[in-house]
């Protein structure tokens, strides 16, 4: 009897550590939301950004890369098995602004760039929403257009709000418990970015 009731006990204060665990890293994550999402109002009309940029998908189409998208430290990884000769630079939570500037000044020097995108899961029933790579290949902020090519899938223009939205995952109608936790934990993390820039010759 006493050994179940310290079975009990035992449980009883793993769960409570746990709860009290999550709320911490859930409240995190409400403050890192707050920050990253600054407004852009005056940064979109910024006449650095004027020229319309783009950069072709060759050097991914070519790698024949297949990214596992369960992790994004495996993503990170990956990229850098992949792709020995460039440096990968993992890029999280930034700002809005921020994230807008480091797109746009890789794609500027002709470099794709890969980001965490929510997408629809269109194999779920009801349809759902998914976290995958998006390989940003051309962006025209005077114009509002992003064009997002998603690897081993379908390609699609946002505007810049839209883009914005789906990399802080907020068009997630009702975002899962499970998913918020990965977001908590920063299994994924929201306005992150890979950047690619060759390896200077040594």
């Amino acid at each position: 009897m006493k050994i179940f009731k310290s079975s009990v006990t035992g449980i009883i204060i793993l769960f409570v550590i746990a709860a009290l665990a999550t709320a911490t890293m859930t409240i995190k994550q409400n403050m890192t939301d707050l920050v990253i999402n600054d407004n852009i109002t005056q940064a979109a009309k910024n006449v650095k950004y004027k020229t319309p940029v783009a950069a072709g998908d060759d050097l991914f189409r070519e790698s024949g890369i297949e990214i596992a998208e369960a992790d994004m430290k495996k993503i990170h990884g990956e990229l850098k098995k992949q792709f020995p000769g460039y440096e990968v630079d993992l890029r999280k939570n930034l700002k809005n602004s921020e994230l807008i500037d480091a797109v746009y000044m890789s794609l500027s020097d002709g470099m794709p760039v890969l980001c965490l995108i929510a997408s629809p899961d269109d194999t779920s029933d009801p349809p759902a929403w998914r976290v995958a790579c998006g390989l940003v290949v051309e962006m025209d902020i005077f114009g509002d257009k992003i064009a997002v090519s998603e690897l081993g899938g379908s390609a699609e223009t946002y505007s810049v709000r839209n883009f914005l939205k789906a990399t802080r995952f907020e068009c997630y109608e009702n975002m899962g418990l499970f998913l918020k936790l990965q977001f908590a934990l920063e299994i994924f993390s929201k306005n992150t970015v890979f950047i690619l820039e060759k390896k200077p010759l040594s």
